[in-house]
């Protein structure tokens, strides 16, 4: 099973996923990033910054 990572991009700036998630494919992948961020949004308010402009970024094990 092929390993994912979520990136966070505000502009240049990368916050690099380290942990890598098993899903079955592309399309699991990009519907859990879709569901976290939907969640990141919910808890917006209880955040330390803002995400306002950030990008989900989803890459597999070979970038």
């Amino acid at each position: 099973m092929p390993i994912f990572y979520y990136n966070l991009r505000c502009g240049n700036p990368l916050a690099e996923g380290t942990v890598g998630v098993h899903l079955l494919d592309q399309e699991s992948a990009r519907l859990q990033a879709k569901d976290a961020a939907r969640y990141m949004l919910s808890q917006r308010s209880s955040m330390r910054f803002s995400l306002d402009g950030q990008i989900f970024e989803v890459c597999d094990e070979d970038g």
